[in-house]
């Protein structure tokens, strides 16, 4: 019991902690850096995935009845690629770039050439993650059939991404871009205890929306109800707060 409370893992958690109140500055400039990439994401990014699903619904139509162009809709996937890309790039990268800065200083033009070379990969397996999906989905579609039911591997491209996902998160962490797996045991713990307290920020933001006197407060300049705001509050620092303690947990 007492080896336990001395592990890594643990100890990580008031490392953390204590990194936070010295660096508070650089801790709120991720968190801003997160909620700036889910707005932009949210407004250019969704305008272009937007227009990507109408053309993949009219290839899908257009397949059917035998016209079907690939021009419209491979033009529509090489932006909303380069868009996606760029927007997480430097978005996401000035967030990790402030985590890094909490316990080493470096350069951001320095760091976000590093944090290219980490993403690239990542972005190609989502790519083809991505592409697997919309092909299977249109696919389906056209041949008016359930995909998931002939062939139930397909149901795994969701646990596919969550993989993609703890792969990313541990390469940043690491900074490497391939990432080691010598620590296992360090890496299940910290993954565990990640889980744990996710899953306690999301239940806290949940009962928010239970709150009836909070549904009805309505913020007017932005849009949003006031247990909407709350949520959001809550959630960006924990997704900071799941980078720092990550970071700190795999490095020497």
């Amino acid at each position: 019991m007492v080896s336990f409370f001395k592990s890594k893992p643990i100890t990580s958690i008031a490392k953390t902690l204590s990194l936070i109140s010295k660096n508070y500055k650089q801790f709120t400039y991720s968190c801003l850096a997160d909620l700036g990439f889910f707005i932009i994401l949210g407004i250019l990014g969704g305008f272009v995935l937007d227009q990507l699903n109408s053309k993949a619904i009219q290839y899908t139509l257009d397949l059917a009845g035998g016209t079907a162009s690939t021009g419209g809709i491979l033009l529509w996937g090489v932006i909303s690629a380069i868009t996606i890309f760029l927007i997480y790039l430097f978005i996401q990268g000035t967030s990790w770039w402030a985590i890094e800065n909490i316990s080493q200083k470096i350069s951001w033009k320095k760091y976000i050439k590093t944090f290219t070379t980490i993403t690239i990969p990542l972005f190609i397996a989502f790519l083809m993650l991505r592409i697997a999906d919309y092909a299977i989905s249109i696919k389906s579609l056209a041949d008016k059939i359930i995909y998931s039911a002939q062939y139930p591997l397909i149901n795994a491209i969701p646990y596919l991404y969550l993989a993609l996902i703890f792969a990313g998160l541990l390469m940043y962490a690491q900074q490497t871009r391939k990432p080691s797996f010598k620590k296992w045991k360090i890496i299940l713990s910290i993954l565990l205890i990640t889980i744990v307290f996710w899953l306690a920020a999301d239940f806290i933001v949940a009962q928010l929306y239970n709150i009836t006197a909070l549904q009805t407060i309505i913020i007017s300049s932005i849009g949003l109800r006031l247990s909407d705001a709350i949520g959001l509050i809550i959630s960006l620092p924990a997704l900071s707060l799941i980078k720092l303690y990550w970071t700190v947990s795999l490095r020497k």
